[in-house]
């Protein structure tokens, strides 16, 4: 989504590219909280998902409620020339996988 609005003073616009994500959803946004949440999405979700990193930015969004989104850039991942095939079902927190 582009807005039609000024970069404010002090930051930069940054434009990312079109990508798939899986989104990640933690209740308590503190450092430990998030830090757990990633190394979870690293260590346990990706290996067994059936996709895997994908050449985008992460993506972090933080509400004034405490709470967070982390979003991961993913492709379908590719063993022996076929696509590894396997349910995206691990996590209570998994949102949502967006074109």
């Amino acid at each position: 989504m582009l807005i039609d609005q000024p970069t404010p003073e002090g930051m930069e616009e940054f434009i990312v590219k079109e990508a798939t994500y899986a989104i990640f959803r933690c209740n308590d946004a503190n450092s430990d909280a998030i830090q757990k949440l990633e190394n979870s999405i690293v260590m346990e979700w990706l290996p067994t998902s059936g996709y895997e990193f994908a050449n985008a930015p992460d993506i972090e969004f933080y509400d004034i409620n405490g709470k967070a989104e982390i979003w991961i850039p993913i492709k379908k991942s590719i063993k022996d020339g076929r696509p590894i095939v396997s349910l995206v079902s691990w996590a209570p927190s998994l949102a949502a996988l967006l074109p």
